[in-house]
């Protein structure tokens, strides 16, 4: 769990690894992803603006994890 492994939860997980140098990131989410929560998409999204990082995200209402329609 997160609470038991805090260390590896962060180094596997790209938001703790953002840099200003980073390139612009494009975001694509699903509004019925079950996976990956939108929250998460969000978080990621403040944290890349916060470091001055280019993003863009869309989110598609019709689709899940997998964009495949």
């Amino acid at each position: 769990t997160y609470s038991e492994k805090q260390d590896a939860y962060k180094k596997a997980s790209p938001i703790y690894h953002i840099d200003p140098k980073d390139p612009p990131v494009f975001l694509y989410h699903g509004a019925n992803d079950w996976i990956v929560e939108y929250e998460q998409m969000t978080a990621f999204e403040e944290k890349l603006k916060k470091a001055g990082v280019k993003v863009e995200s869309h989110t598609v209402s019709t689709i899940g994890h997998v964009a495949v329609f």
